[in-house]
């Protein structure tokens, strides 16, 4: 089964689902906006889906969708130029891609702008819902990291429809991870460990533990998985922060009976993950070793064979180590019986009667 749609509205009723909407208002059920490009609305909803569908109706061709991880470093731009052209833009890179057809627009009419995440693809669009034509723009440029959608207008603009909705599946595996976990540096996301695995990613680039805490819930209330296996730790500056979020997944998961299993994060040739490991090792029972398998024989460093050359992120044999490490580790397979907890919590209470 689809995860399906997350959030649709047709009329709004209220700006509860926005953390930032200084000047927005509501007006015959639509969302308002000011005249001024300085005042966006951003949905407080956090997501590291996969893939998914975003589709915004507005009255004005001004408004500009923004894709902002909670990182702060990683902002890709969707919108439409002075030629009516469609654009997307990627902050960390400064790349820009402009489609070749413009879209029709009259004052009046109605836009139907939508961001399509499927994988490593990125398609942007607009329909002109007057007249029915539709431009649709390659956006793989941008990247996407565990994300909050921001909108900005420099004109009053009404909103009339939002719905966000995916098509990944409810329950099984999820890794939550970094662009590791996304596939960088492999030379397709099926040559990817995580494609090795056959499991489903919630990740992005540069994303940290304090990214992943915020996607608790998305986890719980519509990822509904049945394991996480959490992968995060390269990114992550303070290894505190990384240890008090590995314990805070494994306590919320666990209560809501969601098997947990950490990895040992991968060797890097720009920083030691040996002391992350250590953690692991003495804290788990359960675990995915990947440091001890990508670092170099006598070293804390990533192995030059799995290198793809930024000392950070393993190539395609890399990947592939990772992949065959974990199909064929005896957890591969694992998942916490919680029937055995309730028993044990059951005989507990009984010796304390």
């Amino acid at each position: 089964m689809e995860i399906g749609i997350i959030k649709n509205y047709s009329s709004f009723s209220n700006l509860s689902e926005t953390d930032i909407s200084a000047g927005w208002s509501i007006i015959n059920n639509k969302l308002v906006s000011p005249a001024d490009i300085t005042k966006p609305l951003q949905f407080k909803y956090v997501s590291g889906l996969w893939q998914w569908k975003r589709t915004i109706v507005s009255n004005k061709k001004s408004l500009k969708l923004f894709i902002n991880n909670t990182a702060g470093n990683y902002t890709g731009e969707f919108y439409i130029n002075t030629q009516n052209k469609l654009c997307s833009s990627f902050s960390y890179d400064s790349s820009l891609r402009v489609s070749t057809d413009a879209i029709s627009y009259n004052a009046g009419d109605l836009l139907e702008f939508s961001i399509l995440k499927n994988a490593w693809s990125t398609f942007f669009a607009v329909k002109n819902l007057s007249t029915n034509q539709t431009v649709t723009l390659d956006a793989s440029n941008v990247v996407f990291a565990i994300h909050k959608l921001k909108l900005i207008t420099s004109e009053v603009t009404e909103i009339s429809s939002y719905k966000f909705e995916s098509s990944q599946p409810v329950g099984g595996t999820y890794v939550v991870g970094d662009s590791i976990t996304n596939g960088s540096a492999a030379t397709t996301p099926e040559l990817s460990w995580v494609g090795l695995t056959g499991w489903n990613r919630l990740c992005g680039p540069g994303d940290r533990s304090a990214d992943a805490i915020l996607l608790l819930e998305e986890i719980l209330n519509y990822v509904k998985p049945d394991r996480i296996v959490y992968a995060m730790g390269t990114n992550d500056p303070n290894i505190d922060v990384w240890k008090n979020a590995v314990q805070q997944f494994k306590q919320v998961l666990n209560a809501g009976r969601i098997t947990f299993i950490p990895i040992c994060p991968y060797a890097n040739g720009v920083k030691s993950m040996e002391a992350f490991q250590q953690y692991i090792v003495g804290n788990f029972s359960i675990y995915f070793d990947f440091y001890s398998v990508t670092k170099a024989q006598g070293s804390t460093i990533l192995n030059p064979l799995y290198d793809s050359g930024d000392h950070v992120h393993p190539n395609n044999p890399g990947h592939s180590a990772i992949g065959n490490y974990t199909i064929n580790s005896p957890h591969y397979n694992y998942f916490k019986n919680f029937a055995d907890d309730t028993l044990q919590m059951y005989a507990f209470y009984r010796q304390m009667l």
